[in-house]
């Protein structure tokens, strides 16, 4: 947690005016290239150490709701794999997402609304790492309570959410004839990919206490 605070202290000391400029940038209608493109070399490695931060504060936030909700997996497993297990399944789950936006994207939509889209879903990624650092915070140093933690971090996904939701229809469906289409595209690619990431994580979770 330290090490998280003096990393986001250095980028934001670092590089404001670039994440005020990707604020600004994702709520705006112009075309301009991705996140990693046409940016300085400090630029892409501020915004690779934002986008770490997020993975690892959402792999922190499942282990400590596992680690009220499942006593049984925590007396099973030790604790050490369990929290590398949520960090490399958040942080592989990303790349997939990743992944699959480009090729989908490649194939129906122009190259720039491809790069736009990118660069609006790994703002989304920062900006919610910057939100979950108070909540791990007080679980971390004020043992926050369980329920609260759980709807806070719900809180910060709707928050993702919504904010992917806007960039969809102003980027892609921003006429009346392709509503169909955007919430198509929404439910397919954020919606199921939640559900079957939380699938995964559970049969990660059974696998574990099998082998322990």
């Amino acid at each position: 947690m330290f090490i998280c605070f003096v990393l986001v202290s250095y980028v934001l000391m670092r590089s404001s005016k670039y994440i005020q400029s990707q604020f600004s940038f994702f709520f705006s209608n112009k075309d301009r290239y991705g996140l990693f493109d046409n940016n300085t070399s400090s630029d892409v490695r501020y915004a690779l150490i934002l986008l770490s931060q997020t993975v690892l504060f959402s792999g922190f936030c499942l282990y400590d709701f596992f680690s009220t909700y499942d006593k049984f997996l925590f007396a099973s497993v030790p604790h050490v794999y369990l929290l590398l297990l949520f960090i490399i399944v958040i942080a592989l789950f990303i790349l997939i997402k990743w992944a699959v936006y480009m090729f989908i994207n490649w194939i129906f939509f122009y190259k720039t609304k491809q790069k736009l889209w990118i660069s609006s879903f790994s703002s989304v990624i920062i900006w919610s790492g910057f939100l979950l650092f108070p909540i791990v915070l007080l679980i971390v140093y004020f043992d926050l309570n369980a329920q609260i933690s759980v709807i806070l971090f719900v809180i910060v996904i709707l928050i993702g959410k919504i904010l992917l939701f806007y960039k969809c229809f102003s980027n892609f469906f921003n006429k009346f004839y392709g509503i169909l289409h955007l919430i198509l595209y929404f439910c397919a690619l954020e919606v199921i990919p939640d559900l079957i990431l939380w699938k995964s994580i559970l049969l990660a979770n059974n696998s574990l206490v099998l082998n322990f």
